[in-house]
């Protein structure tokens, strides 16, 4: 997979995280190195590639680095085994091993609890990482004897600047905007991104809109900017026609998305004329109607309907198709 072709291998090559990694240096340089780490933060942002950059930066064999699904092994036996293999076992590394645990936030609570010896008292060999999505999990206690850095969300400036090099490098031209659009349905995951670059093909699957569409299972620009308009215009039932063909070739999540995306371009370019948009839009005079139509979609993207159910965002453009003078409180 292009993501593990491109894995950085140093720390110049990690995009986006020097908060991080000049500290993790400095800790070297100044002959203390961190020993005892959390990285947390969103999934795809560089957690378990930074944490074997970094033991390899500190001269561990990759004999040494021991990695860990904490998804699969945490019970307290499971840790009751790591912890006596950090203490016991032979090394090939002049100095150094290294145990790398990723998704730790699944240890049970005495599996955390068993670990509170060996994070209090590391041996003097022995550098110990967690990586977790949902820090909110580990306890206070072991949070404490930790030191935490947090893996963000990489701006989307960043991002971009990245996949222009890779698509470069990869020779695809792409159409223009689609880089944006997948950088935007990345959310800030640099793992997102390269997973969905990997999907094209210089010679058969180029990098246009309508094969990303086809990909992804999104709607195209045009009628996504289209059907947003006919919502902010109150033209209800050409709105509720207008979903009903799009109901075979993607799903209301994505329909939804893409919709609360494209009000936000509106919104955006609205306020600053100058803004970039993802979606060929215009300036609106009923800023009320945009900001009315987010407020009914956000919890329809948010909330826990199936995939497949149409009625929640129908129901909004039905909200449309009823009189001006009509009390809309009460109607769902």
């Amino acid at each position: 997979m292009l993501y593990n072709e491109l894995r950085p291998q140093t720390f110049e090559e990690l995009v986006g995280l020097e908060h991080v990694t000049t500290p993790l240096q400095n800790s070297w340089n100044r002959g203390n190195p961190f020993r005892i780490l959390i990285f947390e933060g969103q999934h795809g942002t560089g957690k378990t590639t930074t944490a074997r950059v970094y033991c390899k930066w500190l001269g561990i064999a990759d004999e040494d680095v021991w990695e860990i699904d904490a998804a699969v092994n945490s019970g307290v036996d499971n840790v009751r085994e790591i912890v006596d293999r950090a203490n016991n076992l032979p090394m090939l590394s002049e100095k150094y091993r290294a145990i790398i645990l990723d998704e730790a936030h699944n240890l049970s609570k005495s599996a955390f609890d068993a670990l509170l010896k060996l994070l209090e008292e590391p041996p003097d060999h022995l550098v110990f990482i967690m990586c977790t999505t949902d820090l909110v999990k580990f306890p206070v206690t072991v949070r404490s004897r930790c030191t935490t850095f947090p893996f963000r969300a990489l701006p989307s400036d960043v991002m971009l600047d990245y996949v222009q090099k890779v698509a470069g490098q990869l020779h695809l031209d792409a159409e223009k905007g689609v880089l944006e659009r997948i950088v935007e349905s990345a959310k800030g995951s640099l793992r997102d991104v390269l997973t969905t670059i990997d999907k094209f093909d210089p010679e058969y699957n180029p990098l246009t809109h309508a094969n990303y569409e086809k990909i992804q299972g999104e709607a195209s620009v045009e009628d996504i900017t289209y059907l947003s308009q006919l919502l902010i215009d109150g033209q209800g039932t050409e709105s509720l026609d207008y979903i009903s063909r799009m109901q075979y070739t993607t799903s209301p999540k994505v329909v939804t998305h893409q919709i609360i995306m494209c009000l936000r371009d509106i919104m955006l370019l609205t306020i600053n004329e100058s803004y970039i948009t993802i979606y060929p839009v215009e300036p609106t005079h009923n800023m009320d109607s945009v900001i009315l139509l987010l407020e009914d979609l956000s919890p329809l993207y948010k909330g826990r309907s199936t995939s497949a159910d149409w009625l929640p965002i129908e129901l909004v453009a039905m909200a449309r198709v009823i009189p001006p003078h009509k009390e809309r409180e009460g109607l769902f």
